[in-house]
């Protein structure tokens, strides 16, 4: 095989440099309607695009209809040596399309709404680099050996989240919970449990539709803020005059209705689980819990925020 590192940008490539303009992930809904650039992408299928920054080699030798294996590195530290950890993620993956942007590229994949959706949920420090495969091995059945990455990965994930954990309660000698540092690695460690735990906010999700990246993240910012029931940590996530933080209780008969976010409700009342998804473009979702809906809009500063929320439980 030909290997290949590249270094995979979810959602927004961060630090461009020569004012190159970055360009987001986009995920197609299987069965959909693919557009032109699309045509030939089998049923059940979605496509899932890497913005790829590379040395200007890499990336040249990979084009359309290559077949490559998907590989993640995961850095582990351990008595504060870092070594690295490889999995290989997704193999004989088909290469849809590859377009060059000066010094990045973007690689277009077919993937399986499940795949995507395991590409979309790695961490943050997570490289994802590319192997080609040999022409005459393209006949590599990539079902179980994603089943068995999942699994190691997972795995890793949890050693992640014990060496995170022993951080936190050896900083907590010296710092108040409130420190910035403490702050940071707590959400490092909430982050690396939802992974850790497979699906996180996700597992009660049964759908197709591929939640974003970032948008998983703010809705998981979210969730914490509302744990909080601090309106001002609310108001973080939601974009202003679309809102309203109520605090007087709502009466027996109306509580659990209401087009505000009620911190009496949010107490013992709010469920946070993702039961369903709906896509209603690139830059608006509707997040559906057990008691509340949530429409989530991206910002001109390319920033998910809440823009409409309503409880209203399933029956």
């Amino acid at each position: 095989m030909k290997y290949f590192p590249l270094v995979l940008l979810l959602g927004f490539l961060a630090g461009c440099r020569d004012g190159a303009r970055p360009l987001p992930v986009r995920q197609n809904p299987p069965d959909q309607e693919p557009r032109s650039e699309n045509a030939g992408i089998p049923k059940g299928y979605t496509t899932f695009t890497l913005l790829l920054k590379d040395n200007g080699r890499a990336a040249s030798a990979i084009k359309a209809e290559d077949r490559v294996d998907v590989i993640a590195v995961l850095a582990k530290i351990r008595n504060e040596e870092t070594t690295s950890l490889t999995n290989r993620l997704l193999q004989n993956v088909t290469v849809l399309s590859k377009e060059a942007n000066g010094v990045t590229s973007v690689v277009v994949l077919i993937v399986t709404p499940s795949e995507a959706e395991t590409l979309a949920s790695l961490p943050k420090d997570t490289v994802v680099t590319l192997e080609v495969r040999d022409k005459s091995d393209h006949g590599f059945h990539r079902g179980p050996a994603h089943e068995e990455s999942s699994v190691t990965l997972r795995r890793e994930l949890k050693m992640k989240l014990t060496r995170l954990r022993q951080q936190e309660r050896e900083l907590a000698v010296d710092l108040k919970p409130r420190h910035p540092r403490m702050l940071h690695l707590r959400k490092q460690i909430e982050e690396t449990e939802a992974q850790a735990g497979g699906r996180g906010l996700l597992t009660q999700y049964k759908g197709d539709v591929v939640l974003p990246q970032e948008l998983y993240r703010a809705y998981a910012g979210l969730v914490r803020a509302l744990e909080t029931g601090k309106q001002a940590e609310i108001e973080k996530f939601c974009i202003p005059g679309k809102i309203t933080v109520t605090v007087a209780p709502r009466s027996k008969d109306t509580r659990h209705y209401g087009q505000n976010i009620n911190l009496p409700f949010l107490k013992d009342s709010f469920h946070k689980f993702i039961l369903n998804l709906r896509k209603d473009s690139d830059t608006q979702y509707l997040l559906r819990t057990g008691s509340t809906a949530l429409w989530f809009t991206k910002t001109k500063e390319q920033k998910w925020k809440l823009s409409k929320y309503l409880d209203k439980p399933i029956r």
